[in-house]
Formats: structure tokens, sequence, C-alpha cells
């Protein structure tokens, strides 16, 4: 499927390292960001996509602060500025409470890109977005999952309920190290990512690379919940 590098936006805290383009999306009020650092979210989520696909080109957009704090207008904005890149992948290690109209305009002009977006997803409670939005693979974090491993949540297509989670994956990083407190999701989803990029450079044309890692799952439904 490959017919050059595989390009994967991270919409996030901004990463370390060498990146194809970068691009920061600070509120109106707070325009000078701190230095990002190694500890921060969106350097850990950069982490574990090269670690699993170092081929893959990163586009860095900047949206939430340290603490993870955002606007939809600023999230939207980055979204925009990723499809402009011509990326393939989207990874949305971020969860917010409301649907915003601003915010799933630009999830339909991705749809009509035919960008693939991995948002990340709580395995319970009430939805997030843009996980929520259809079409967006909906991840979440699940123990059964090691580095490199995958579960398939995504019940038939017929009978799936609104908000429902697609994969399941390992909730540490990317030698699945104990992570921070909530951000088992987080990064799970870009688990997730890392896996298209890599079945997006070895698929033949035209296939179908999400059903593809459904097939590849080492797991099958939710693990229980006790």
């Amino acid at each position: 499927m490959s017919a050059g590098p595989v390009k994967i936006g991270i919409l996030d805290t901004g990463c370390i390292g060498t990146v194809a383009e970068r691009k920061a999306f600070p509120a109106q009020d707070d325009p000078a960001w701190p230095a990002v650092t190694v500890n921060d979210h969106g350097h850990r989520i950069a982490t574990i996509i090269r670690t699993h696909c170092p081929e893959a080109w990163l586009y860095d957009g900047r949206a939430l602060t340290q603490g993870l704090a955002s606007s939809t207008e600023q999230i939207a904005s980055a979204l925009e500025w990723l499809l402009e890149q011509q990326v393939h992948i989207i990874n949305l290690s971020i969860g917010l409470r409301q649907d915003r109209q601003i915010l799933a305009d630009a999830i339909c002009r991705a749809h009509d890109k035919n960008v693939l977006l991995v948002a990340s997803a709580p395995a319970l409670g009430s939805p997030v977005y843009p996980a929520a939005y259809h079409g967006v693979l909906a991840v979440t974090g699940d123990a059964r999952c090691a580095a490199g491993d995958f579960a398939s949540l995504a019940p038939s297509s017929a009978g799936a309920p609104p908000h429902a989670l697609d994969f399941g994956a390992a909730p540490g990083g990317p030698h699945h190290r104990a992570h921070s407190r909530g951000m088992g999701a987080s990064f799970a989803c870009a688990h997730v990512s890392a896996r298209l990029a890599q079945l997006w450079l070895t698929s033949p044309a035209g296939a179908d690379i999400v059903e593809r890692l459904h097939q590849q799952c080492l797991f099958r439904g939710r693990e229980c919940q006790h």
C-alpha cells in the first residue's frame, strides 16, 4: 500500500526530536508555552510510535499544555493543519467530554481525505470526543495486552452500539513499562497508530488495514471488569 513514507500526525503536547514538520497552536491569551520535556504526554506518545514504526514520518501538532488543557478551537486548528500536511494517520490521545461542531466538522474533513483517525477512549463511563465520532477508531487500554498485542473489541457492524470501542492495546509505554495513572488509553492509542502505520507500509495496494489489524488481534471481546 506504500507509495512513499507513512505520515503520522500527533496532536498532543508536543514532542522532542526530529519530525517532518511541527507547529504549535497556543491559546490566544498564552502565546508562549514552556519547552517540551521527555516526561510530557506528547513525547511519550511519539516515543511509542517511533519505537514500533521507526520508518514513520511524524508531524507534531502541539495543541495541549503539559497539563493536557486545550480548547476545541486549538484542537480543530491543529487537526486542520495536520490534514494540510497530507498525513495518513492521526493519533488523538485526547478525550473531550462535550461534542463541539467545530471539531465534528474537522473530523468530517479528515474522513473526506481518507485519513485514519485513532483516538483514546475510556473502557467504562461516558463517551469522549473525538473517539465517539462515527468513523474514528476508539482505543482503550487493555491489561491483557503486552506491547505488540491487540484486542478486537468491536461487535458486528450490524449490532454496534453508539460509541463502541474498536481496539484494546497495551496500556504502558514502548516496552510495556509502568504508565502514569490515567494514561492507559492514551498509550494504547499510540500502539494502535504504530501498528496501523506498519500495516500501511507492508500491505498490498487497496488493502483494508483496519480489518487486517482486527484479524491479527490476539484477543476478542472486552476483558472482564471486576
